[in-house]
Formats: structure tokens, C-alpha cells, sequence
């Protein structure tokens, strides 16, 4: 097992995808966490 220092506010996904995708440049994966973020609030907000 890898020791990684641990962020604590760092968001679940982020980690799974840093974990996928251990080379994906930072910039790209901001973009994919906001795409992920921006898709749970539209699906939460469409529920209300």
C-alpha cells in the first residue's frame, strides 16, 4: 500500500480518480470533479 499524505476536505471521487487515473494532469482532474460536482447538484436540485 501506497503512503499518501491525506487531505482531509479532499472529496471521495477525487481520491478514486487520482487512484484511476494516477497520471491525469491536475488541471484535467479539477475539470472532471466539477463536472462531477456540477452533475449531483443539478441531480439534487431536480428532486426538490
Amino acid at each position: 500500500m501506497q503512503s499518501k499524505p491525506v487531505k482531509e476536505n479532499k472529496p471521495q471521487w477525487d481520491e478514486e480518480i487520482e487512484d484511476h487515473f494516477p497520471r491525469l494532469p491536475k488541471e484535467l482532474r479539477n475539470k472532471v470533479l466539477k463536472y462531477i460536482e456540477d452533475y449531483f447538484e443539478s441531480k439534487n436540485s431536480s428532486k426538490n
